[in-house]
Parts: structure tokens; C-alpha cells; sequence
């Protein structure tokens, strides 16, 4: 199993150091749309620093319940950094994100829930769909959102933090290193770009906080209905799938030939 691919375990947090220490601004390669308003906050000499606009008000926070986005969100709270969260849900209703929202909207304070919009974009593609229900979709005229979208409804005009690491992908280092984790004209900043997968396990267990139970069933965060998910969902999660998309055992079942080719 690769570096990027760790499994994640909660362990002892580390005892906390100084205050807050502002560190220099970002290096200054910077693209046309990174600004120097920018500042780098250590919390304790164990973790690297946290990325925050100059002036952040009131953010707001992509929360999938990984461990990228949790321990940004904890990150944040040790930053006092005032924040809304947003959590875009796969499958309303269903128990494994439910258990999501019960484990942290507590802690959160201020979770909103959506409907990820990719569902209305794959309901109007037809995707894994029958005949009858293809019908039924075009017929209802549903309009598709987006990710702007619903971050407009929500806090118009704020910074979004986003729990995007550059150890998660080549293509995300590539994109850390030309925008340093922040980029002004979009208000989309990456706390914990620096951060690996040791020191957001740090700072969970710091907080007293565990992994949702998406770790148990497929090594990471629940993040679509594709057949690496959907193939370890409970039977009151499967039955919720048969009546939108009946035809995702298909999908399931091209990996699992997939696999044996």
C-alpha cells in the first residue's frame, strides 16, 4: 500500500505547544491569480503551518468527514477561525451518511446538508437508470447545480477551505507549488496543502474525534456511488439505490469481472 493510500488509524495526540505563531507570507512564486495576502499560522512545532487568507471572516468548509476535511476543520477551530460547513450528500437518507452528520454536526455547530450535485447531473444522464425511471426524471424537469451554485446560496462571497493536500496526487503537488494553496481570485484556500496523513491523524486524535465508519467499510471517505462503495453498502442503503438507480449492480458487477480479467 502506497503513502497515499495509508491506512488511516486514530492514535495519542501529541501535547500542545506555544500559541498560534504567524509565519512569513508564502514563497513568492506565485501564479496571476495567487495574491501575498496571505498568512501561515504554526499551531505546534510538530504539524507544518496552516494556509489562511490575510482577512478570512467567515469561511466556509467543504466536510466530506475524511480525514483531509476533518482535520482541517479542527485545524481551523485551532486557528479561531470563524466557519460555516458544508456537506454534500451521495445518498439522502441512507444510514452510512447519516452517520456522518450524527458523528460531527454537533461538533461542527453549523453543518448544512445538500444533495451532492452530481446526483441531478446523473439523474438527467440517465445513469444506471431504467426506462420507467428515465421517464419519470425528464418529465419532472429537474435543474442541475453546482458547486458554485450552492456556495453562492450559502455564503455569498466568502473564502472556501477546501481539505485539498499536495501529497494526495502528482497533479495536486503541481498545482500546490503554482498557487502556494490559495488563490485570491477564486477565495479558495487549502489549509492544510502541506499537511501528510500523520499529522491529520495528530491533530484528529488531538481533538478527541474518530473516523467515520466509511474507513472500516472502504478504506476512506464514502465519495460517490461507484461499485468500490456501493458493493459494501447495507441492505436499507442497496434498497434506497434500487429505487433511483436500479441498474447500479451492473456497475458492480463490471468490477468484479473487471478484477478477474
Amino acid at each position: 500500500m502506497s503513502s497515499q493510500q495509508e491506512k488511516i488509524t486514530t492514535g495519542a495526540g501529541l501535547e500542545v505547544g506555544d500559541s498560534p505563531v504567524r509565519l512569513p507570507s508564502s514563497p513568492p512564486h506565485r501564479d496571476p491569480g495567487c495574491s501575498s495576502s496571505s498568512k501561515r499560522v504554526l499551531l505546534r512545532p510538530s504539524l507544518p503551518p496552516v494556509v489562511l487568507p490575510e482577512n478570512p471572516g467567515t469561511m466556509l468548509v467543504a466536510f466530506s468527514g475524511g480525514k483531509d476535511s476533518l482535520a482541517m476543520a479542527c485545524a481551523l477551530r485551532e486557528c479561531d477561525v470563524t466557519f460555516q460547513s458544508v456537506f454534500y450528500d451521495w445518498l439522502p437518507g441512507s444510514h452510512i451518511t447519516t452517520k456522518i452528520i450524527s458523528m460531527y454536526g454537533d461538533w461542527l455547530g453549523d453543518l448544512a446538508v445538500l444533495a451532492h450535485p452530481c446526483l441531478s447531473q446523473r439523474l438527467n444522464n440517465g445513469v444506471w437508470e431504467s426506462r420507467e425511471t428515465v421517464r419519470r426524471v425528464r418529465d419532472m424537469h429537474l435543474a442541475e447545480y453546482g458547486y458554485e451554485a450552492a456556495r453562492s446560496d450559502l455564503a455569498h462571497g466568502a473564502w472556501l477551505a477546501v481539505g485539498v493536500r499536495s501529497a494526495d496526487s502528482p497533479s495536486r503537488r503541481l498545482a500546490a507549488l503554482k498557487n502556494q494553496g490559495i488563490q485570491v481570485g477564486r477565495k479558495v484556500v487549502w489549509p492544510i496543502v502541506d499537511w501528510r496523513v500523520a499529522h491529520c491523524r495528530e491533530i484528529i486524535a488531538h481533538h478527541g474525534l474518530t473516523l467515520p465508519p466509511d474507513y472500516a467499510l472502504f478504506g476512506r471517505s464514502f465519495d460517490g456511488l461507484g461499485a468500490r462503495y456501493t458493493a459494501y453498502l447495507d441492505k436499507h442503503d442497496r434498497d434506497m439505490l434500487d429505487d433511483v438507480f436500479p441498474m447500479w449492480r451492473a456497475d458492480v458487477a463490471r468490477r468484479i469481472y473487471a478484477k478477474k480479467g
